[in-house]
């Protein structure tokens, strides 16, 4: 009997349907009793497929409570139920006083969830009836939610989550590791931190299956190279098709900058394919949560149909609300704290203004490429430097031979002993030899940021990924959930 139990709990945990696996997002509404599944195969095929499903809600008894629906009108009635196609089940309780006085009847509609609320609606009971105080005034409560004053009488979820409990399906069957599951994460670069006078000038976009992009303006400070930008990020996304897209601290920074830039230079988002659904485009909600410890925090999340949208900051979070050795949130920080950050890592110095200064000026350095530290040259050899550069860079695509490289380069020094004695005091003992742009420190430098933002997903967002192939509920729910 035991084991029968166990079998049972194992069933529901992992989801018995067989037939339905690879599900990687789950997209339905109140409207029909259609759920779209995306379908990442493990040979790479992608998919999506329709299925049809029974939404339902739990109902306690209202007639307990005083509550007689379309007047007790058996016809009007009978004629509602046909109209909305709505079945009773009768839950057991075995006569157990609180079950009895909780959530008795399972109501189903054959048509949709809206159906459930529209019968209910018609008979007297709106479900999102809204409580007014004796002004008339609408009642809000501590997180600023209207307060309903039928709430109590139902419990429901969101269709999604009815379409896993009423199929017996669970995310990411037969995806054994968040590995396998297509992650795709990003980081941009901007030349401050206000969208209103600040520019995009680099995307970097990184995937677990191998893809590396960085997307970059030709040209500073104009309008159509910034536009393509943000065209070609979309595009990428929508070629690649990931099941999660990912960012640190996106939600609060990144996304919101390409949507206000993106309006700002007439980018119309309806245009172009920010989703899988052509009818729907990318949108914001300003009232999503997250739950941080024992706090609910409001913020604006990403809506990309087909896509699981998450912030990877809210993992760190998550755990630092547990784990008080942790004492930041940012991403270098807990890279070190974690010990996965990149060996050799591209580190800027400054603030993001004066990144966008080390792209933007493009000045040439020496850098050590054991550690990559690095330093920049003096003004007044910047000239020189670009012709070393030039050389260095130039030297396997003309076939120099040794001999006639440093003929070469000794022809551009033989005459700036300032230099030669700069470079002696400055760049020798810390083994500064070889030399770089702004540009290509720019670029290994938010390279490595994405780099090491997919290592922190993997890491922080594991348990979540497993929590996901157990409880009926959608993968961006799990990451922003409590307990």
């Amino acid at each position: 009997m035991v084991d029968n139990n166990i079998l049972e709990i194992k069933k529901f945990l992992e989801g018995e349907n067989e037939d339905l696996k690879y599900v990687v997002n789950v997209q339905a509404n109140k409207y029909n009793n259609k759920a779209e599944c995306i379908i990442h195969k493990p040979d790479g095929y992608k998919c999506m497929e329709t299925y049809t499903y029974t939404p339902f809600l739990f109902v306690k008894d209202l007639k307990k409570h005083d509550i007689e629906l379309y007047d007790n009108n058996k016809d009007l009635i009978k004629l509602k139920l046909e109209q909305y196609g709505i079945s009773f089940t009768k839950l057991k309780t075995e006569n157990q006083k609180r079950l009895e006085n909780g959530f008795t009847y399972k109501v189903t509609s054959s048509i949709s969830f809206n159906s459930i609320l529209n019968f209910y609606k018609d008979g007297g009971v709106d479900i999102y009836e809204k409580q007014r105080n004796d002004k008339g005034r609408l009642i809000k409560d501590k997180m600023g939610n209207y307060i309903l004053n039928n709430r109590k009488f139902f419990n429901y979820v969101s269709p999604e989550e009815q379409f896993f409990i009423d199929k017996k399906v669970r995310l990411f069957k037969g995806i054994d590791y968040y590995d396998n599951l297509h992650r795709l994460v990003f980081d941009i670069e901007t030349q401050g931190l206000r969208p209103s006078i600040n520019r995009i000038f680099a995307i970097a976009l990184k995937d677990n299956f191998g893809f590396e992009r960085l997307l970059k303006v030709k040209i500073n400070e104009n309008d159509e190279e910034e536009k393509q930008l943000i065209i070609d990020f979309f595009e990428i996304i929508n070629e690649l098709k990931p099941a999660v897209i990912a960012g640190y601290n996106s939600e609060e920074f990144d996304f919101d900058f390409i949507l206000k830039r993106a309006e700002i230079l007439g980018v119309d988002l309806t245009k172009l394919k920010t989703t899988l659904n052509d009818k729907s485009t990318l949108r914001r909600n300003h009232r999503a949560t997250v739950k941080i410890g024992g706090e609910t925090l409001r913020y604006t999340s990403t809506i990309m149909w087909g896509f699981t949208v998450i912030d990877i900051m809210h993992a760190v979070k998550k755990t630092a609300a547990i784990n008080n050795d942790i004492k930041e949130s940012g991403l270098k920080y807990i890279c070190k704290f974690e010990e996965v950050a990149k060996e050799n890592r591209m580190y800027i110095s400054g603030d993001d203004n004066g990144i966008y200064h080390i792209w933007r000026d493009n000045k040439i350095h020496f850098i050590n490429p054991q550690n990559n530290n690095y330093i920049i040259i003096p003004d007044e050899f910047q000239d020189l430097g670009l012709n070393l550069y030039k050389l260095q860079n130039s030297k396997e695509e003309l076939n120099l031979s040794d001999e006639d490289y440093k003929k070469i380069r000794n022809g551009f020094l033989k005459d700036n002993t300032e230099f030669i004695q700069w470079f002696k005091d400055n760049c020798v003992e810390n083994n500064y030899i070889k030399l770089i742009s702004g540009k290509e420190i720019l670029e290994r430098y938010v390279l490595d940021d994405v780099w090491e933002t997919e290592k922190i997903d993997a890491l922080y967002n594991q348990s979540s990924f497993l929590l996901a192939k157990l409880v009926p509920t959608t993968y961006y729910r799990v990451c922003t959930m409590g307990t």
